[in-house]
């Protein structure tokens, strides 16, 4: 449907021959051409405001003849002169034209539910993807609000508002399998398909290589897709493993192997077993399997 509150004016504006406006101000040269008996008027003369889209600027007799008066023109009107904005028809076809501009998706769908303007400012269309806000909806079904405009008058905006609904075939990586928390996902554990869906979600995983082998936060079901807010990079250190402890004290340094009680990533600090003794004491993960421990005067200086 197509709602228009001023399109009565416009009408009107075509039948009372109304004078288009160019520029943000009505000038001479503007009044020259509604009357030409005014051409002595120098083209550049500020004359008032150009009128809203949608509304006129309308010089009774007696305004043009002192604005003659103004001028040392000897020129006289016996009746009104009308100014307006250009308007043109938003249709749905030019609308669909400007919003695929934003978007660069193969088999793009976009379907328009609703305009708010039957009829805007001759100028350039525009439908910015940062007008559809940050929605992000589920269904590719549901609608949403995108707001566009109107370049028109050297810059002048005039806002547009459309209620759309967006959907393209999109690829997703789906689990082949149910995939256990805190294990790294394995290459034929997930799988690549295409289903019909919104362009504008960004949280659905669209690349096996945002999904092998990182690790999901929660399980995630077989037939499922993924999600890469569910997911984080591997852990370094796994619980369980043997991993090499550099332990830093000074100019000294001393190597020995060491049972990871917690798991980390780099930079992590965590629980190791001394496996001889028993005793535990913390460490810093500094790479795959690989922890170090800092101690004495080496470990105030990095404090520092």
């Amino acid at each position: 449907m197509i709602r228009d509150g001023f399109l009565l004016l416009a009408m009107a504006s075509l039948a009372f021959g109304c004078e288009h406006v160019a520029g943000d101000r009505i000038v001479g040269s503007d009044l020259a051409r509604a009357l030409p008996a005014f051409a002595a008027i120098a083209p550049d003369a500020v004359l008032g405001y150009t009128p809203a889209p949608g509304s006129q600027r309308v010089f009774r007799a007696d305004e043009l003849n002192r604005i003659a008066a103004r001028y040392k023109s000897d020129s006289r009107a016996d009746g009104p002169v009308c100014f307006d904005v250009e308007l043109r028809a938003v249709t749905k076809e030019r609308v669909l034209e400007a919003m695929r501009q934003s978007f660069d998706v193969s088999g793009l769908r976009l379907e328009i539910v609703s305009l708010n303007r039957a009829l805007a400012p001759d100028g350039e269309l525009v439908f910015p993807k940062s007008g559809l806000g940050t929605a992000t909806p589920a269904d590719p079904e549901t609608s949403l609000p995108w707001k566009g405009f109107v370049i028109y008058n050297r810059g002048r905006r005039f806002d547009l508002w459309a209620e759309v609904k967006i959907s393209a075939p999109m690829s997703r990586v789906v689990a082949l399998r149910n995939l256990a928390m805190g294990e790294s996902i394995p290459a034929d554990a997930v799988q690549l398909e295409t289903h019909d869906d919104s362009p504008l979600r960004n949280d659905i995983a669209r690349h096996l290589d945002e999904v092998v082998g990182r690790v999901p936060s929660r399980g995630i079901r077989a037939g499922f897709p993924v999600f890469r807010s569910n997911l984080s990079a591997p852990f370094d250190v796994k619980r369980g493993d043997t991993v090499a402890v550099r332990a830093v004290s000074g100019e000294a340094v001393l190597t020995t192997e060491a049972l990871a009680e917690d798991s980390g990533r780099n930079g992590d600090s965590i629980l190791l077993k001394n496996t001889a003794s028993g005793k535990t004491f913390r460490g810093r993960v500094d790479g795959p399997d690989s922890v170090i421990v800092v101690t004495g005067e080496a470990a105030r200086s990095k404090r520092t």
